[in-house]
């Protein structure tokens, strides 16, 4: 009797080991779930524009045009990236692939930072939330800043909360702000929460005062000193590599960039977009809101990990694809809630030990709901226009489109975000009359609204820039228009027609016509000279009515099968 009694406390105390660790692997095993969703889907969600202007970026740097050196440093990752594939689609799939390790690194690093205030059974709750939220779902390993931001901020997190805190830790912290900041500016707003955990570190909490301010003058003059340096070596090699740069001084930058997306917002200026999160997400939100609660009252520094919301409240820029990053520190607190709930129980750890897995469901509830967005393939149009693109213009030309989605090509007009056109309604001046004298541009991308004749988005606009779009490019194929000119006759009337810029044009018509007392018919090559944008065009036959005569750029090739509207939604889910 007294031999059984002797092992039942040992194997009792396995059996919870085992209970604990069967918790934890299921709860891994929904994470890499939902991480093989992540990837199978990159195949389908939809490319927003912000990607397609971070592979432009790489074109322009390969291709040796001139370059803003904040914010682009990323370039040296991918350089590379164009030579892969047949066109744009191929290059962003590729880049998704390597940005969905990122997304598995980031991963990785929530469940290691949670560990810092957690058990093992509850640690894989908190990427658990994080994957499950619709943010994540669409925008985790999507080709942007924040999928390269999200890892290193967590690194910088786990070396700053180390039990043992020494110079080459804070060092190794500061260089990854470094690298974050010459990444993106935007890396700097996670600096008050970087600074709270560096400066409650426990060994300071119990030193004297002179002690104290020593300590705290020390860490935080390595802290920023390396990351200062860091971004300085790193913005100085990007310079050296680029044929040209802006002009405009460093600094000037910046405070224009703080201007535009910090103190010229109102309060919460994304508030729409959080409450939209909050009704899908209300879990993930309810959790954290929880582990905020027990970690203030357990009295731990991991607390401090909800400012990692804080630039919700006054950043411009605060759209989904942030929470990418901002969401990663805070989803560690869902797994402090878990722990809070198990220690309120009062039956230990042993007794509650399936309390994640209870968790867990509603949690994958929220995640499968979120997947449904996802069910139909939202790459359908963009892959059909950026193919038919390349099948019309074979060879690289200039051309116009809201945010640089035929990255291959030179694109010669501003990048049509809120903030680029604001900037540009601001100034007051036009951009297409100087597009065409320059570069000529024979195409014209109307993929987004603003571009699209008749729609709200195309009226923001100033006049000028609209006539000459309606003007001088001439509808394609769905969204592809054409540089040319299209006139109106009838059998009595002779026109002049002017052309954007001199080249050769290809005659669209039903009869023949005389140009200048030469006949043409349907197929000809007219050529316009230099110093020469107009031509006088007449009925060639008396009596016959001719509705339109058009011509389209010569060197554009016949337009693809098919059909594709001309006002196609080619990018959803901001």
């Amino acid at each position: 009797m007294l031999h059984v009694i002797s092992i039942t406390g040992p194997l009792s105390e396995v059996s919870a080991i085992v209970r604990q660790s069967k918790s934890a692997i299921l709860l891994m095993s929904g994470c890499g779930l939902l991480m093989a969703v992540k990837l199978a889907y990159i195949w389908r969600i939809n490319f927003n524009w912000d990607e397609f202007f971070y592979l432009s970026l790489i074109h322009e740097f390969a291709r040796g045009e001139a370059w803003s050196l904040l914010q682009t440093a990323y370039v040296h990752l991918f350089r590379w990236l164009p030579q892969v594939g047949a066109n744009e689609i191929d290059q962003l799939i590729t880049s998704r692939i390597f940005m969905w390790g990122c997304l598995a690194a980031t991963v990785i690093l929530i469940a290691r930072l949670a560990q810092r205030w957690a058990s093992p059974v509850t640690v894989w709750i908190a990427p658990l939330v994080f994957l499950a939220a619709s943010p994540v779902l669409r925008h985790g390993g999507s080709f942007r800043a924040d999928s390269l931001l999200a890892p290193l901020s967590l690194g910088v997190l786990l070396l700053l909360t180390a039990p043992v805190m020494n110079r080459s830790r804070i060092a190794t912290a500061g260089a990854f702000l470094g690298i974050s900041a010459a990444i993106s500016l935007k890396a700097v707003l996670l600096l008050p929460l970087f600074l709270l955990m560096l400066l409650s570190d426990p060994v300071i909490a119990r030193a004297q005062w002179t002690e104290k301010v020593r300590l705290l003058v020390a860490r935080v003059s390595l802290f920023g000193m390396t990351s200062l340096i860091t971004l300085s070596l790193l913005i100085f090699l990007h310079r050296m590599s680029l044929p040209t740069a802006e002009s405009a001084a460093l600094q000037d930058v910046a405070v224009n960039a703080a201007r535009k997306t910090i103190l010229e917002v109102p309060f919460f200026p994304r508030w729409d977009y959080f409450i939209a999160s909050l009704g899908r997400d209300w879990l993930t939100w309810l959790l954290i809101s929880a582990g905020v609660i027990t970690a203030s009252l357990r009295q731990t520094r991991a607390a401090w990990l909800v400012l990692s919301l804080l630039p919700l409240l006054f950043y411009r820029n605060a759209f989904p694809y942030y929470y990418l990053v901002i969401l990663a520190p805070a989803a560690v607190l869902a797994a402090i809630a878990v722990e809070g709930l198990m220690e309120i129980s009062k039956k230990g750890s042993s007794g509650l030990v399936w309390l994640p897995i209870a968790v867990s469901v509603p949690i994958a509830f929220q995640a499968v709901r979120n997947l449904d967005e996802f069910r139909f393939d939202e790459q359908g149009l963009q892959r059909a226009t950026i193919a038919a693109v390349h099948e019309i213009f074979p060879a690289p030309v200039n051309y116009i489109d809201h945010s640089g989605m035929i990255s291959s090509f030179p694109k010669i007009n501003l990048f049509m975000s809120s903030w680029g056109l604001e900037n540009y309604r601001d100034i007051g001046r036009g951009f297409m009359q100087g597009a065409i004298a320059q570069y000529r541009p024979p195409l014209l991308l109307a993929n987004a609204p603003v571009l699209q004749a008749g729609s709200a988005g195309f009226d923001s606009l100033l006049a000028e820039d609209r006539r000459l779009i309606e003007d001088f490019y001439v509808p394609y194929w769905g969204p592809i228009r054409v540089a040319g000119a299209t006139v109106d006759l009838d059998s009595a009337t002779s026109a002049a027609v002017l052309f954007p810029f001199p080249g050769r044009y290809r005659l669209v018509t039903d009869t023949e016509l005389q140009i200048d007392g030469i006949s043409y018919v349907d197929g000809a090559i007219v050529e316009i000279p230099e110093n020469a944008a107009e031509l006088t065009l007449e009925v060639s036959r008396a009596g016959r009515v001719v509705p339109t005569a058009q011509f389209v750029w010569a060197e554009a090739l016949a337009p693809p099968g098919g059909f594709m509207p001309a006002s196609a939604v080619l990018y959803s889910g901001l």
